[in-house]
């Protein structure tokens, strides 16, 4: 029954741990940009240039934290669930 299967359960689920990793990692790192720019402007970016700059950063920002926000329980999940198929498949479940 197994020679069917062309795929390790294992792999996709440490695929699916490194792709969760990611998006923790970019979620934190777009917090982190977006606070270090907030400050900036607070403090040594006062003009209108920095107003202008922030009108094109938030929105990619914004779909960035989208992306991840999608990224996560669809991507992550399904991975998960298709390992786990995958997985009973093999041993006959």
């Amino acid at each position: 029954m197994s020679s069917l299967v062309h795929g390790d359960p294992e792999a996709i689920r440490a695929f699916a741990q490194r792709l969760n990793k990611f998006c923790d990692e970019l979620r934190e790192a777009l917090s982190g940009v977006s606070a270090h720019l907030s400050e900036l402007g607070t403090s040594s970016w006062t003009d209108s240039k920095y107003q202008e700059y922030l009108a094109m950063f938030e929105p990619v920002v914004a779909n960035l934290h989208r992306t991840v926000e999608e990224m996560q329980p669809e991507h992550v999940g399904h991975l998960y669930r298709k390992a786990q198929e995958l997985e009973d498949y093999i041993n006959g479940s």
